[in-house]
C-alpha cells in the first residue's frame, strides 16, 4: 500500500470518528447542557471542556493534517472541484465554524450558566453537524464510487 493510499484511509478514518461525534454532540451532549441548571454547571462545563478536547482536537488535526499531505502529494488538480469542495473547503468551514462560533459560545459558558447561550450552541452546531455529514458523505462517494481522488 502506497503512502498515498495510507493517507486517504487515516483521514477517511478521522472524518468518520468526526462524524459520530458530532451527531453524538449535538444529540446529546449539547441538549442535557440545558439540564445540568446554575448549581452545578460550572464544574460541569469544566469537565466537558477538559475532556472534549483530548477527543476532538486530535481527530480534526488529523483530519486537516491528512488533507493537507494529500493536496501537497498533487492527487488533485485545480480543475478538480469535487476534490477542492468536498475536501478543503468543507474542512475551512468546519474550523471557521468552530472557531468563530463554538469556541466564543463555549468561551460565554465559562462564565455560568446562560440558558439562551447553550440554545445558541445547539443552533450553531447544526453547521458543523452538517458539514461533517456532508464530509463523510463525500468520503463514502470516494471510497466506493467510480470517482477516485486521483481523478
Amino acid at each position: 500500500m502506497d503512502s498515498t493510499r495510507i493517507i486517504w484511509h487515516l483521514h477517511a478514518f478521522s472524518t468518520f470518528a468526526l462524524f459520530g461525534l458530532i451527531w453524538t454532540v449535538q444529540l446529546l451532549v449539547y441538549p442535557q447542557f440545558r439540564n445540568v441548571g446554575p448549581a452545578a454547571w460550572d464544574a460541569y462545563h469544566a469537565f466537558h471542556m477538559q475532556w472534549i478536547t483530548p477527543v476532538v482536537g486530535p481527530l480534526m488535526l488529523l483530519e486537516v493534517g491528512t488533507m493537507a499531505a494529500l493536496l501537497l502529494s498533487g492527487i488533485w488538480t485545480t480543475q478538480n472541484v469535487q476534490a477542492w469542495i468536498g475536501g478543503p473547503v468543507l474542512i475551512g468551514l468546519i474550523w471557521a465554524s468552530t472557531a468563530l462560533v463554538s469556541v466564543p459560545l463555549h468561551h460565554q459558558l465559562q462564565s455560568g450558566f446562560h440558558l439562551e447561550t447553550i440554545d445558541r450552541l445547539v443552533q450553531t452546531n447544526w453547521i458543523r453537524t452538517i458539514l461533517w455529514s456532508c464530509r463523510t458523505g463525500w468520503v463514502v462517494y470516494v471510497l466506493l464510487g467510480d470517482w477516485t481522488p486521483h481523478s
